[in-house]
């Protein structure tokens, strides 16, 4: 949920926002796809703070710097991972791998 309103809260002040959502597998993990059109960040520069506790980096919304450090948190405590992709002016893109336990399983 934290994508999707960051994706609101964060978007491009030229165009409406557009959040496009897609799944697929990926060796061992299922991927979900968050992808915006907003105003995206500049990860030469923030790319390391990233999913870091109390970190901002637009202040003109509200905001504590939580979302994103939950988000990794409870990814990383079920064996999956994060990944972002960024393009200042033209959004962001964030990766979830979550271990697909029913395709690994042996029953």
């Amino acid at each position: 949920m934290n994508f999707m309103t960051n994706s609101v809260k964060y978007k491009h002040p030229e165009r409406s926002p557009i959040v496009k959502i897609s799944t697929y597998k990926e060796n061992e993990y299922c991927v979900i796809r968050f992808e915006d059109n907003g105003i995206g960040l500049d990860l030469t520069r923030y790319g390391d703070r990233i999913f870091g506790l109390y970190q901002r980096f637009h202040n003109h919304v509200e905001g504590k710097g939580l979302g994103l450090y939950l988000i990794r948190e409870q990814i990383r405590a079920h064996d999956g991972k994060i990944e972002i992709e960024s393009e200042v002016g033209k959004g962001t893109v964030f990766k979830v791998y979550l271990r697909n336990l029913i395709m690994n399983h042996s029953w």
